[in-house]
């Protein structure tokens, strides 16, 4: 009995030893059959696949008054970057001063004080860079200055209007005026399938020619007052004093992008403006509008508002 047990427990071992064999096999051949179907028909399947497009060009939308003059636009700047190792600040200055809108002795002084960046004088062409770059070489200061191209944030209005229009700081995001009011429209945002994004363009009430000659009534800012020229719908043409919300609010004439156009109603920005303003012009009206220390400035100014309309050949 005791041979005949000891048999049959070593046929039962090779028994489940042949299971566990078989197990394993069919386990192999699960994990061989599933990396083959991944290697040949999922790559079939997914033979389109393709890195997604990320947009790299990102362009700020233009800021314009209502005759389409542009008041704000980002437009690329080239210029010379320097990277000074060994050579004078003065030396560097008298290289590329021909080529910028400063003298030397601005540049030289610029330098001393930081300045690393500095503007070329006209848009070069292929072989205006080329020739440049032939002259960084032959002055043997290649590694010291290098042509680069930046993107900018442009006001061709200048000071005029740029209470009204702001600015943005060095990320192209409004930090005042139109461009914080209508940042959101303005900048650009990265979309899949798109290279080059641009913002929403902006048109806003005001008239460039107008808010020019408005800024030269020296009045204006020896008394500290305030005046503002508005066509007979109540929208602001030009502004002279304290850019509030409801001014910024009530100077926007329409927004657009590739996908979209929003126009607005602006009105008399101010409850003041409405039921204080004179009417002028009879054809093609205007409303004019000063608020003042005393009533002689008031006149004074009112004045000089009028007749810069006639000027103008408005009334």
């Amino acid at each position: 009995m005791p041979l005949l047990y000891l048999h049959m427990e070593k046929n039962g071992n090779k028994s489940i030893g042949k299971l566990n064999l078989i197990a394993a096999i069919i386990a192999i051949a699960i994990v061989i059959f599933r990396l083959v179907y991944i290697q040949f028909f999922d790559l079939i399947e997914h033979k389109n696949y393709s890195d997604p497009i990320i947009s790299t060009s990102l362009v700020r939308g233009t800021i314009y008054d209502r005759n389409g003059n542009i008041l704000a636009i980002q437009a690329p700047s080239y210029g010379f970057k320097l990277d000074i190792k060994y050579t004078t600040s003065s030396y560097i200055a008298s290289v590329i001063a021909p080529h910028t809108n400063m003298s030397s002795l601005q540049i030289t002084d610029e330098i001393n004080k930081g300045t690393r960046f500095f503007p070329l004088n006209e848009v070069p062409d292929a072989s205006k860079l080329s020739y440049l770059e032939r002259m960084m070489a032959n002055f043997s200061l290649e590694d010291e200055i290098t042509i680069i191209r930046i993107e900018e944030r442009k006001y061709p209005s200048g000071r005029y209007v740029s209470d009204i229009v702001g600015m943005v700081d060095s990320y192209m995001d409004g930090i005042s005026g139109i461009e914080l009011k209508l940042n959101q429209s303005l900048k650009a945002t990265p979309r899949l399938g798109q290279l080059h994004v641009q913002g929403a363009n902006a048109v806003l009430t005001i008239d460039q020619s107008l808010q020019f000659a408005i800024n030269s009534i020296d009045r204006l800012a020896r008394d500290h007052a305030e005046a503002a020229i508005l066509n007979k719908n109540g929208e602001l043409l030009a502004f002279y004093g304290t850019v509030t919300d409801d001014i910024l609010s009530n100077c926007v004439l329409s927004t657009s992008s590739s996908d979209s156009y929003l126009v607005f109603t602006p009105t008399f920005p101010t409850k003041s403006m409405k039921e204080d303003s004179f009417l002028l012009g009879e054809d093609n009206p205007y409303y004019i509008w000063v608020q003042a220390d005393n009533d002689d400035m008031k006149r004074t100014i009112l004045q000089s508002l009028e007749d810069i309309l006639r000027q103008e050949g408005r009334i």
